[in-house]
């Protein structure tokens, strides 16, 4: 998938970085559609080019956590 193309947040391929460290980084931006509609989206994503299977495997967990999320307090992904 190539996010340049498909999230986006001002229409110029870019993302905005909130956060980041060197395993992953958080950022929000608009998700295009193919039918041309977009939705704000905020995403963690790994913070290098090829991610090394660790960084991979913190993600995984983190979103395998997303079932423990209290809807009331949380966004779930």
């Amino acid at each position: 998938m190539d996010l340049s193309v498909q999230f986006d947040s001002d229409g110029d391929g870019r993302r905005q970085i909130l956060w980041g460290d060197s395993d992953r980084i958080v950022c929000w931006g608009r998700w295009l559609h193919a039918d041309g509609e977009s939705h704000a989206v905020l995403a963690v994503l790994p913070a290098a080019e090829h991610p090394s299977p660790a960084s991979l495997a913190r993600l995984a967990h983190e979103y395998d956590l997303r079932g423990e999320l209290d809807e009331a307090w949380a966004v779930r992904p």
